[in-house]
């Protein structure tokens, strides 16, 4: 089985919101309907997650009440 692995398109990049924390950016135009980025991972409930952030680190996903993409 190969390596789950994320894509960004060079497009873009990640950077200091001025907001709050990290934000993504464009770097050049981008056309309506272009991926930009593809996030590879496990879907992981939230108290694994929390539970293993030491190791996983803090670059989770939520993308359900109590899924994260990680």
């Amino acid at each position: 089985v190969p390596p789950i692995r994320s894509w960004r398109s060079p497009g873009i990049e990640v950077r200091d919101g001025a907001v709050a924390g990290l934000g993504v950016f464009a770097v050049e135009p981008i056309p309506a309907g272009r991926i930009v980025a593809v996030k590879a991972g496990h879907i992981m409930h939230r108290e694994e997650v929390f539970r293993l952030t030491a190791e996983i680190g803090d670059q989770s996903l939520q993308i359900h009440d109590d899924l994260y993409l990680s």
